[in-house]
């Protein structure tokens, strides 16, 4: 029996979900492994070096491997040698594009370690990074036919591949190398694990699409593209910021690197909570496919599931953050816990932007997200400066908090503004007891995660027992409060099996 829209769209995202959820446990055992090995100042000058290098990679893709698999999902059914056409040219605009970043970065090694940050090692880092980000960015773009193809699985092998090999190769060259050449291991280990998944991603995409290289003369609208990459190109810019100016910005400040360290920890442990929970690289091709009122019915069903994860996960974190860092990092990182009474709550705005975002993508309409974007930044920048140097007074900590409530409330703003368009050109509404019925279950399982964390040693058994036992609580509330109904249980069920 052929699935409903619906139903394809949650098998797809559930499959995604499990995919992203071992993806993220081996990226998490990753940081774990740098942080207890580098401990917090190391793992701040390694924090603000990639923070660096990753602003570089998303200048390098500018919204091209989301433009590739919008045109190329269009075309790829119906008018086969135009999609090539897409693909030739779009992936000449990507490697030009790349390799002139990763020149730069490299060339401006000396200026980044002596004038601006002041910190020696970036000179010695910097320039293994920018061949790493060449060969990553790559990657990135031929990985878009996974999802194109709807192969999520080859997706998951190549993450795999990436977070293993680069996690065995960190530990034996910090095994190897002296503790002094520590941080450059790591980032050739990163070099080298690119190559390794590039090549992967070569070669699965030409068994998914045995013509990729070939020459097509078939014509394409070259003045549409560049008007949809414009407003992607000042939309990716602003994200990229969004993600790094934090760091950027605390090394300009701070004198202690530790407490960037502790930023990015703690970053980093969100960012794998919402990117488990996010499911859009998975819809995007299948948004791009479809009529605005099948649209409309598809995602209120995965925003309405989305909502039941990302609510009482702020709310997971906020009761058991504190012992997840001390288990996960060590009592060296306990200090940092204080950042996630902030960063908590960018679980929700995160999943929400990227699937509206996603959406309007998928429609041709960027134009609203990248305006948009750009004045949550130029505000982001403002609010960082002016937080981080005030609340610098009272202590270091305090202001790397300040740049977490900048990020925290511009990411709110614009997450507002998205939700606003999405209705005017989608029609697309969020419905309250969507949000409600949720955060009242998830303020019971709160009250039980907090009464038993609180009179308990939490260790590793006991830790994942209390939350088995705060699941269990919400998704009781939710089915009492009628927050979850037959039909989402008999969906989540079906897709479960896949």
């Amino acid at each position: 029996m052929k699935k409903s829209l619906t139903e394809q769209v949650l098998n797809n995202s559930i499959w995604f979900f499990l995919n992203s959820l071992m993806k993220r446990v081996i990226a998490l055992a990753f940081t774990i492994v740098l942080v207890r090995l580098l401990l917090p100042e190391k793992f701040g000058i390694y924090s603000l070096a990639l923070s660096i290098a990753m602003i570089f990679l998303g200048l390098g893709d500018l919204g091209i491997d989301q433009a590739f698999t919008i045109f190329f999902s269009k075309y790829i059914n119906k008018e086969p040698e135009k999609a090539n056409s897409y693909f030739n040219y779009l992936f000449k605009i990507k490697i030009s594009l790349i390799f002139i970043l990763s020149l730069i970065l490299g060339l401006s090694a000396y200026i980044f370690a002596k004038y601006i940050f002041k910190q020696p090692e970036l000179l010695k880092i910097l320039p293994i990074s920018a061949v790493y980000i060449f060969f990553f960015s790559l990657s990135g773009f031929f990985s878009c036919f996974f999802y194109i193809y709807k192969k999520v699985k080859l997706d998951f092998i190549k993450e795999t591949l990436f977070q293993v090999i680069r996690l065995v190769l960190v530990l034996l060259i910090i095994k190897i190398l002296p503790q002094e050449y520590s941080i450059v291991g790591i980032f050739f280990s990163l070099l080298l694990t690119s190559v390794i998944v590039l090549l992967f991603s070569v070669y699965y995409s030409k068994k998914l699409y045995p013509i990729l290289f070939s020459k097509s003369e078939t014509r394409i609208d070259k003045k549409r593209i560049f008007k949809f990459l414009f407003y992607l190109l000042i939309g990716s810019i602003s994200f990229i910021i969004f993600s790094e100016i934090d760091i950027f910005m605390l090394g300009l400040f701070l004198k202690d690197l530790k407490f960037i360290g502790y930023y990015r920890a703690v970053f980093t442990l969100i960012i794998g909570v919402w990117g488990v929970i996010s499911v859009t690289p998975v819809l995007l091709p299948i948004f791009s496919a479809i009529g605005k009122i099948r649209l409309k019915k598809a995602v209120d069903k995965v925003l309405k599931i989305t909502f039941m994860f990302s609510i009482p996960a702020i709310f997971g974190v906020l009761i058991l953050g504190r012992y997840i860092i001390r288990l996960i990092y060590g009592i060296e990182y306990l200090e940092g816990a204080f950042l996630l009474n902030f960063l908590a709550f960018l679980i929700f705005s995160e999943v929400t932007i990227n699937l509206l975002i996603g959406v309007l993508s998928s429609r041709e309409k960027p134009r609203f997200v990248a305006k948009s974007l750009l004045i949550a930044i130029i505000l982001n920048i403002v609010l960082d400066y002016f937080l981080i140097k005030s609340l610098l007074n009272i202590s270091s900590l305090w202001a790397t908090a300040g740049a977490a409530i900048a990020t925290l409330v511009t990411r709110y703003i614009f997450m507002f503004s998205i939700m606003f368009y999405a209705n005017k050109e989608c029609g697309i509404k969020i419905k309250a007891n969507y949000i409600i019925k949720p955060l009242i279950a998830s303020l019971a399982m709160a009250a039980a995660l907090y009464l038993i964390a609180h009179k308990i040693d939490v260790g590793i058994i006991s830790g994942l027992l209390i939350i088995t036992l705060g699941i269990f609580v919400y998704f009781l509330v939710l089915y009492l409060i009628r927050g979850i109904k037959k039909q989402d249980l008999k969906i989540l069920k079906s897709n479960a099996k896949v």
